[in-house]
């Protein structure tokens, strides 16, 4: 059975993955964007509305660089880890 340390260990490693993948996105589309320049983001674009919504995203409460530490945290087996600090 499932501890509350472990579902924890599983939502810390989520957000993690979130973080990890929403930078990805962010990176690929600002480089869409540098190679097709600025005509490419017109309002109402595809690339425009993946521009906004790519920096949208990873500016969500968890997706964030702390997202990485707190599932570090449940790596290493610090005691009171917090997937959600």
């Amino acid at each position: 059975a499932e501890t509350d340390a472990d579902t924890q260990a599983i939502e810390a490693q989520a957000r993690a993955a979130g973080t990890f993948i929403t930078g990805i996105a962010v990176e690929m589309v600002d480089l869409a964007v540098r190679y097709a320049g600025g005509e490419a983001t017109k309002k109402g674009s595809r690339l425009e509305q993946a521009l906004r919504d790519a920096h949208i995203a990873s500016t969500h409460f968890a997706i964030n660089d702390i997202s990485l530490e707190n599932h570090a945290q449940f790596l290493m087996g610090i005691e009171g880890a917090d997937a959600m600090a």
